[in-house]
């Protein structure tokens, strides 16, 4: 979590972050895109969300009533705690839960694209009918 809010990246810590962020399979144009990323942007959008700056994203999911929301994440993601996110009141919760994907990251659309597929064509089916 230091380097997402780092200003100046070395080349090692850009690598670091963008292993971090996106998992395997890793490619050299991911660190390119973490060292091209502005690094004021990482600075003030850090510090964005440690302030409670921006819109209240419990109450948006937990009142919402009419539009579906599917949670997919990684079992074994380093930023977001998913204990909390099974603890919120989903306003309409797609499956009923928050799908963990066992031994993924942050970026479980990356690291096991058929796997995640598999749940995004069954929300999308859903969200048709």
């Amino acid at each position: 979590m230091a380097l997402a809010s780092q200003e100046h990246l070395t080349n090692l810590e850009a690598q670091n972050y963008a292993v971090a962020v996106t998992g395997p399979p890793f490619q050299e144009w991911q660190v390119e895109a973490v060292s091209r990323t502005d690094g004021q942007f990482r600075k003030i959008m850090f510090s964005s969300f440690t302030s409670g700056i921006g819109v209240d994203q419990v109450a948006v999911v937990e009142s919402e009533k009419d539009v579906l929301i599917a949670v997919v994440n990684g079992s074994e993601d380093p930023f977001v705690n998913l204990d909390y996110l099974d603890g919120l009141r989903w306003g309409r919760l797609w499956a009923g839960e928050c799908v963990r994907l066992d031994g993924l990251g942050h970026a479980p659309f990356w690291e096991d694209v058929g796997r995640f597929y598999t749940y995004l064509q069954g929300f999308l089916v859903e969200c048709e009918a």
